[in-house]
């Protein structure tokens, strides 16, 4: 950049440079890498090549619960992105100070609380929000995946008093793909019942390939 002789080029450079050493930028930074270090677990096991609902949903819900409770024990949280972010601001020869006070704001809202230090701006102005937004995605993009593990109910072996409820709410889903009735549907996942019910097998099929290999062709419809 000191060689650099358009001096726009040089402008530009140095304002991104004193950017990326800014303590808020730092915090959310390191606040990112904290809450999705456990967030990419998730990620790598549902690309992963062998999965199943069950396993699925289970990952899901525990890695939403540690998430939720991060967020709970914010001021505990908050305290350990803090010095890991002192650390990151010492090694770039800067230290975490608020961000310059402005009497008019024209980008961003600003959080401004009596005696409020650095670590209380992260608090409120980057780590609450940053979880908040984080588990609330989670929950709207994976919730789907919820109501499809109902679907693991038609396996004979998790058969329940709930089987035609749980499966109705999942098969919801896939309506536009389903050329049957909801009325049709509901028998269809009776007689599907009842003939397991009857079945002389010893046990029944824990898996939806092995229940559909040892089964006939059944219909209701007259």
């Amino acid at each position: 950049m000191e060689s650099d002789k358009d001096s726009e080029t040089v402008s530009k450079a140095a304002a991104f440079g004193a950017a990326l050493i800014r303590s808020d930028f730092i915090a959310s930074v390191n606040t990112a890498t904290h809450c999705l270090a456990h967030a990419v677990k998730l990620s790598k096991f549902l690309q992963g090549p062998k999965q199943d609902l069950p396993t699925s949903k289970g990952y899901i819900m525990s890695i939403l619960s540690k998430l939720k409770q991060m967020r709970f024990e914010v001021d505990i949280d908050v305290k350990n992105v803090f010095a890991f972010s002192q650390a990151t601001a010492l090694q770039l020869g800067e230290e975490m100070i608020l961000p310059q006070t402005r009497s008019q704001q024209t980008q961003r809202a600003y959080v401004q609380l009596p005696g409020q230090d650095a670590e209380q701006y992260i608090k409120v102005a980057i780590h609450i929000p940053f979880f908040d937004r984080l588990i609330s995605e989670l929950n709207m993009r994976l919730s789907s995946v919820s109501e499809v593990s109902h679907l693991e109910d038609l396996i004979p072996s998790n058969f329940s008093n709930h089987t035609v409820k749980k499966v109705l709410s999942a098969a919801i889903i896939y309506y536009e793909d389903i050329s049957a009735s909801s009325l049709e549907l509901i028998e269809e996942i009776r007689l599907w019942r009842e003939h397991w019910k009857l079945s002389i097998r010893k046990s029944l099929p824990q898996r939806c390939e092995n229940a559909l290999s040892n089964v006939i062709e059944i219909s209701f419809r007259t």
